[in-house]
């Protein structure tokens, strides 16, 4: 009985923690064009308060000149008939344009529906984006196995480099990380951004707070890391089965199975998933000797005409990758069907056959159907050509739009047709 409710309370906990990641999945940063579309209409905001911050100005210099006024012509002067005429002045016509400077009821309503009108249509990211925007640079630093100080600093890879990260950038990444059951990265993550906050020379009262709050909630972390690893390593394979497609990372995975038969295969599994990530090459010098390239005729008659390059990338069993089939114009195309339609990324759970969100899947996916365009067709007559086989069963162009991070954890395809 006591061994089935550690097991009952891995379970919950576990499955709380995932859930509640998973179910607050953002639709805003898991597709590229979301994000660039969000690139664009950021700078329409910039240009409408910029002009805001202009019109602030101007409106301002109007109450500094009026201060600037009285203090050159002030009461001890006023035995002066021209001091007394300013006086009247600035209280008569200057006072009126202070009065029109500062009720800005009208000018603040403007700059709120023009900025209504930039954002019309478009779905802003919410704070789930931004947890799945750090999560993301998280998975970043773990798969590409990015240097700490180079992300903290702003740069990844080739890609020009961005504004450092702050105390504040730190902590959420720790919290992400922890929900996402990287313990030691959020570890990490977590004493960067204190450190971050105790190198300041003054912290204010919400500061002083918010390093009590982070040493308290760390320490809650540990004990609770240690629970859940020691519950984990109990479990039964019925209870790790409810977890499958979950996302689960490999350095968890590695934790559960680490006592288990077979540990070493869920090892070698991740560490080859990060390596082609990468851009390593797994093949052995064997198999890399046996590809080659070559050109297949179309598989019609008068096929010879049309030549298609190919790859085979493997021999046996046999498959090629064929390369130069669709032009740019005709992706382009493509790509202005689905976007559209481009929804967020689902899989099959692997317990109840249903559909659900998952870490396992950050992105977004659309189908384009035969009979939308004329360029759909002749790709999808390209693909019967090229390869000799009917599409009349095949599925629709499906595709797929990776935002922030966005990636899919190695899997098996497969359907229980008892259960679509």
């Amino acid at each position: 009985m006591g061994n089935y409710m550690r097991l009952f309370s891995f379970s919950c906990m576990a499955l709380a923690i995932f859930e509640q990641c998973a179910a607050g999945i953002g639709d805003v940063h898991t597709s590229a064009s979301s994000v660039v579309r969000l690139a664009e209409v950021e700078d329409e905001v910039v240009a409408v308060l910029r002009e805001h911050l202009q019109q602030q100005d101007r409106r301002l210099d109007t109450v500094r000149r009026y201060v600037d006024g009285w203090s050159k012509d002030s009461s001890s002067q006023l035995s002066n008939p021209v001091a007394s005429y300013h006086l009247l002045r600035r209280l008569t016509l200057d006072y009126s344009d202070v009065l029109d400077a500062i009720d800005s009821v009208d000018q603040i309503r403007d700059v709120r529906r023009r900025l209504a009108s930039v954002k019309e249509g478009l779905t802003l990211p919410k704070e789930d984006d931004l947890n799945g925007a750090a999560l993301a640079l998280v998975r970043l630093q773990d798969t590409y196995d990015l240097p700490f100080e180079e992300l903290l600093q702003g740069r990844i890879l080739d890609a020009p480099q961005a504004s450092h990260l702050t105390a504040e950038d730190c902590l959420r990444f720790g919290q992400q990380s922890f929900v996402n059951l990287e313990f030691d990265l959020s570890e990490r993550w977590t004493q960067r951004g204190l450190t971050l906050l105790r190198e300041k020379r003054v912290l204010s009262a919400a500061e002083n707070r918010k390093l009590h709050e982070t040493v308290q909630a760390m320490n809650k972390r540990r004990k609770m890391r240690q629970m859940v690893e020691t519950l984990a390593k109990e479990a039964s394979e019925q209870v790790l089965d409810e977890f499958s497609g979950m996302g689960i990372p490999g350095s968890f995975q590695k934790t559960i199975y680490s006592m288990r038969d077979g540990s070493e295969h869920v090892d070698q599994l991740t560490d080859n998933y990060h390596r082609l990530c990468r851009g390593e090459m797994l093949q052995s010098s064997e198999v890399l000797s046996s590809q080659h390239c070559g050109y297949v005729h179309e598989a019609v008659p008068y096929g010879a005409l049309l030549r298609f390059k190919a790859e085979l990338v493997w021999p046996d069993p046999a498959i090629l990758l064929f390369r130069d089939v669709v032009s740019d114009a005709e992706i382009a195309e493509i790509k202005r069907l689905a976007e559209p339609e481009l929804q967020t990324t689902e899989v099959h759970s692997f317990v109840t056959h249903k559909k659900m969100k998952s870490l396992a899947r950050i992105g977004k996916t659309a189908w384009v159907s035969s009979g939308r365009s004329r360029t759909v067709d002749a790709v999808v007559r390209r693909v019967a050509s090229m390869t000799g086989l009917s599409t009349t069963k095949a599925e629709d162009l499906h595709v797929l739009n990776y935002g922030v991070g966005g990636h899919y954890d190695v899997h098996v395809d497969f359907f229980d047709l008892n259960n679509l």
